[in-house]
């Protein structure tokens, strides 16, 4: 999803995917966000900041990653490496 506020989309879509995959309890779902490339600190306290608004939304994330998909940010490579993680670890 683009940052760095929560879409007001998200809920829709979250409950119309979570409705055909089931909850986060049996299948894990992780948010990829981008578009935050404005603020060192935005990348990294992203879901601190968001998290009660996603709550009152009623979206959960078993994991997330705020990376920057600019291919000339000196972030980029850091946020490969962050997406290859996630993927891996939640790979049985």
């Amino acid at each position: 999803m683009r940052g760095p506020i929560v879409p007001g989309a998200l809920p829709r879509d979250y409950k119309y995917f979570t409705n055909i995959v089931g909850s986060t309890n049996r299948v894990p779902i992780a948010a990829v966000v981008n578009g935050l490339e404005s603020s060192l600190s935005t990348m990294d306290d992203w879901r601190t900041k968001n998290k009660r608004s996603l709550e009152r939304i009623g979206v959960h994330f078993s994991k997330h990653a705020c990376i920057t998909s600019l291919p000339d940010d000196p972030r980029t490579s850091r946020s490969q490496d962050v997406i290859r993680s996630l993927i891996c670890d939640s790979l049985p």
